[in-house]
């Protein structure tokens, strides 16, 4: 089945990434064992590594990401949907490391 034009062109709307990293954060989530949590990364071009309090977006192509970087400082990155990358790891819950619980902006109809 080839997917509707309409469908196509949501799919390269920023509203619909932010959707499937919200669907894939989870979905590992599920997969976790007791003993475990998930650490998740923004990783920029720099290689610099973020740890993300909340995503969100602007159409047609801008993600909004606020989190906390290497340092402890707050900050907020504006990126084009295509050029993120997101690192999700399975770490021991006895692990000193507090990764930050991840909050999603509600898609605008």
């Amino acid at each position: 089945m080839i997917p509707s034009k309409a469908v196509l062109d949501d799919a390269n709307m920023a509203d619909w990434y932010q959707e499937r990293i919200e669907e894939q954060i989870s979905d590992y989530l599920d997969e976790l064992k007791n003993g475990e949590k998930l650490a998740v990364s923004v990783i920029l071009n720099n290689g610099q590594q973020i740890q993300p309090t909340w995503f969100g977006y602007h159409n047609p192509n801008m993600l909004i990401i606020d989190g906390v970087d290497e340092n402890q400082r707050n900050v907020r990155i504006l990126v084009p949907h295509t050029s993120t990358q997101i690192l999700m790891t399975v770490v021991p819950e006895d692990t000193s490391d507090d990764y930050p619980r991840i909050g999603f902006q509600a898609r605008i109809e």
